[in-house]
């Protein structure tokens, strides 16, 4: 068979390859799987993360859209116009109310975070009823010794004015045990005046600070004409109150503290005539 002829026949039957695919060609399809499963996996993504996915919400507010615009184009002109208005109506209520959800939600509403007077009073009386307990100044109180008043206390700390200083502690008495001791207390001139009358609560008290203590606020000295200290009664809600020593102006380094023990009495005043003319 010449090489003419035998060309001729084989072009008769279709070729049939049985060669496999080359290395390009399976690395081009591997390359395509590894796309189109990427792809997938961001889609995924994005349908998890809500990302260019409508909601269920949007998918419903389109589809009944679309059903009412299909009506109303299927009915004559006066009823499109209806039916278009209470269409948007619709629309507008159920935007107005998914608003108000999300606000109600997601911002609540604000409370005021402004302390009130009466709370500010509560935290301080708080902070003074610690101060008084602990005897937190009179680490800074100093006892000296006068040949006209005796012993008496000065302050190596300032204050500032209605600071508390120090609290004035005793005995609290009624009236009639109070008489009884000053009265005894006045036989013996070397006994000082200690006491400290006052009204609580509609009673009359007296706080009996003579007996000798390692309270400094009994040895502050009275002055009637230069204090730079008043007595306040404290109440904290306990037994009895508290008789605290607060500063009525700005108190320096070094000052003696004196505050006016207020007791006017005829007998008192008989004994102690300094409580009218210091």
């Amino acid at each position: 068979m010449s090489a003419n002829q035998k060309i001729k026949y084989l072009c008769q039957f279709p070729q049939t390859s049985t060669t496999q695919p080359s290395h390009f060609e399976l690395n081009k399809e591997n390359t395509k799987k590894r796309r189109n499963k990427l792809f997938t996996s961001k889609i995924s993504d994005k349908i998890f993360k809500g990302e260019e996915i409508e909601s269920k919400e949007n998918l419903l507010q389109n589809k009944e859209r679309d059903n009412t615009l299909e009506s109303i184009e299927n009915k004559n002109p006066d009823e499109n116009s209806a039916a278009l208005n209470e269409s948007v109506n619709n629309s507008e209520q159920r935007t107005t109310t998914s608003a108000k959800n999300k606000i109600t939600d997601f911002f609540p509403s604000r409370r005021s975070s402004r302390i009130t007077p009466s709370f500010l009073d509560i935290l301080r009386l708080q902070v003074l009823k610690e101060q008084v307990n602990l005897a937190v100044n009179e680490p800074y109180l100093e006892i000296f010794t006068s040949k006209t008043k005796g012993r008496g206390l000065r302050t190596q700390l300032a204050f500032s004015k209605d600071e508390f200083v120090v609290e004035y502690k005793g005995d609290i008495i009624n009236m009639k045990r109070a008489k009884r001791r000053e009265y005894v207390y006045s036989l013996d001139p070397k006994i000082g005046c200690y006491m400290f009358y006052f009204t609580h609560n509609e009673k009359k008290l007296c706080i009996d600070a003579t007996k000798e203590t390692g309270d400094k606020g009994r040895l502050v000295n009275h002055s009637r004409l230069v204090p730079n200290l008043k007595a306040k009664i404290i109440d904290f809600g306990e037994k009895y109150p508290h008789l605290c020593l607060v500063a009525i102006r700005e108190i320096q380094i070094g000052e003696e503290l004196l505050f006016d023990y207020g007791d006017r009495t005829a007998l008192t005043v008989e004994k102690h005539p300094w409580l009218l003319n210091t």
